[in-house]
C-alpha cells in the first residue's frame, strides 16, 4: 500500500513540475542548477521518511 501512495505522489509531482516547466519556458526564466538540486533533495528525504 504505501507504493501505491509513493507512486501517486511522484505521478502528481511529474504532472506539478510539467506546468510549472511550460509557463517558466514561455517567459524565459530560467531555474539555476542549485536550487533545482536542492528541491529534488527535500522530496527524496521526504520519501524515504515513508519506507
Amino acid at each position: 500500500m504505501s507504493w501505491l501512495i509513493i507512486l501517486a505522489f511522484a505521478f502528481s509531482s511529474s504532472i506539478d513540475n510539467s506546468g510549472v516547466a511550460i509557463s517558466y519556458g514561455i517567459r524565459n526564466i530560467q531555474i539555476r542548477l542549485y536550487v533545482n538540486l536542492l528541491s529534488q533533495n527535500k522530496v527524496a528525504t521526504f520519501i524515504k521518511k515513508f519506507d
